[in-house]
């Protein structure tokens, strides 16, 4: 029988390679965390939350509008639609949204932009309204 001194060479080859495996993996995950963060840290600026419906009221001046997502990868897939119940029901399509007159109105001097999110891993539900200095509220 062997000690554990005399190894066979395999046997201590798989576990350098091990070894210096799990200490390159830990090295790129730690530097991988360091580059994806960065790019965030120094967008800056301020990010609303946009209220779909809402845009969607306001882009077509109809308050019964509905927004619906088409393909939940594409941000610019968003439609709004006339739904109105009671008798007669009502529905139909009518566009677009304008996210951009929404950040307007509601954070003058913001821009609609699609920020990546932590929340949500779908493009579609990424968009916001980012604004370069603090919005006061009087």
């Amino acid at each position: 029988m062997r000690s554990s001194k005399e190894q066979r060479p395999a046997e201590y080859g798989r576990r350098v390679w091990r070894w210096i495996s799990a200490t390159l993996l830990a090295l790129a995950m730690a530097l991988g965390g360091i580059s994806v963060a960065a790019p965030a840290q120094a967008a800056g600026g301020v990010y609303h939350g946009i209220n779909v419906n809402a845009a969607c009221a306001q882009t077509w001046n109809d308050p019964y509008q509905a927004a619906y997502v088409v393909n939940l990868w594409s941000p610019y897939s968003w439609v709004c639609a006339h739904q109105r119940v009671g008798y007669p029901y009502e529905f139909w399509y009518e566009g677009g949204v304008d996210f951009q007159a929404w950040c307007s109105r509601h954070y003058p001097g913001s821009a609609a932009v699609i920020a990546g999110s932590w929340y949500s891993k779908y493009p579609a539900f990424q968009w916001s309204c980012r604004a370069d200095h603090e919005i006061s509220y009087r």
